[in-house]
């Protein structure tokens, strides 16, 4: 962060010091390869990751806003049962079999201080064997005529930053 500016602009200090940064997106991607239920806390992991960051930031006067989002998004969700247990799983394309897949990611856990702790501390454990990631292919049908490509909040990224502009 220290490559920004970051604050309001005003006409002095447009004139004076050059042009701040007014907004900051931290955005987790790949949103589309865990489950909806899963995305608050997704949202919650990357604020916890960026708060120092975002502290400095507001204290200067920049906006700031964290989103879990997917520029493509490339599954569908679905509910299964597995080990006489129903969870959320995420169906796709696997890149490189060309396979539907369900995939099951894990559970991301409620309190991302649990992850932040364990990092501090350097044990590591918890992304090894409670979380796991695949790579899925766009859908065949990504560019739909006259409606866009599927996506998962976007256009909320889109309206933090550029909203006031247009």
């Amino acid at each position: 962060m220290q490559a920004f500016r970051t604050g309001r602009n005003s006409i002095l200090s447009r004139l004076f010091l050059g042009n701040r940064v007014e907004k900051i997106l931290f955005a987790a991607t790949k949103a589309d390869h865990i489950p909806q239920s899963q995305h608050s806390q997704m949202t919650s992991l990357i604020q916890a990751f960026v708060d120092d960051a975002t502290r400095r930031a507001n204290f200067s006067g920049a906006e700031t806003a964290s989103l879990a989002i997917a520029s493509l998004r490339s599954t569908t969700e679905t509910r299964q049962s597995h080990a006489g247990k129903e969870m959320d799983f995420v169906r796709g394309t696997d890149l490189d079999s060309r396979e539907q897949i369900a995939f099951y990611p894990g559970q991301l856990p409620d309190n991302p201080q649990s992850i932040l702790s364990e990092a501090d501390q350097s044990i590591g454990a918890w992304s090894l064997s409670e979380f796991s990631t695949m790579r899925f292919a766009p859908p065949k049908d990504a560019l739909r005529s006259g409606e866009g490509m599927a996506h998962i909040r976007l256009d909320q990224a889109a309206q933090f930053l550029l909203g006031d502009r247009l």
